[in-house]
């Protein structure tokens, strides 16, 4: 398993949904996570068609992931079709989501802001930036005692 913080038995309500087709990225981030002490499980899916089937069919269940990390530039699907397809269901309204991105223009951020995006970070994404958000956004993230300060 990748992933050390992927619990099945945990509750989708805490859960982060990290949609990442690169590996190294996806290791990384879960690497700047375990430096702040984030504690919410983690599912991560590999591609656009896979985060979209899985926000689909949770559509239907009782909690959405609490947290939606989202890669822009993803086969099949991009995140922008992700964020596109959340737009206008309540379901989702309360799911945090942060966009992520080696495209660090002023137009793809202002798109993934108006496509519903709670905050974007520029990949590779560092301890300081992630911290940001979590102080913007404390609600959803469970934090334990890990270094929030990225020492």
């Amino acid at each position: 398993m990748l992933f050390g913080l992927m619990f099945e038995n945990r509750s989708r309500a805490s859960e982060i949904l990290l949609v990442e087709d690169d590996e190294n990225d996806a290791e990384h981030l879960t690497r700047v996570l375990n430096q702040v002490g984030v504690q919410n499980p983690i599912r991560w899916l590999k591609d656009g068609a896979s985060g979209m089937s899985y926000l689909a069919e949770v559509q239907h269940g009782e909690n959405a992931p609490a947290i939606l990390l989202l890669d822009i530039k993803l086969p099949v699907f991009s995140g922008f079709d992700i964020l596109k397809a959340l737009r206008g269901v309540s379901f989702f309204n309360r799911m945090l989501k942060i966009a992520f991105s080696t495209l660090d223009d002023a137009a793809t951020i202002k798109q993934t802001y108006v496509l519903g995006a709670d905050s974007f970070l520029i990949k590779p994404v560092q301890v300081d930036d992630l911290n940001s958000v979590i102080e913007s956004f404390p609600g959803p993230w469970l934090l334990g005692a890990g270094k929030p300060d990225g020492s």
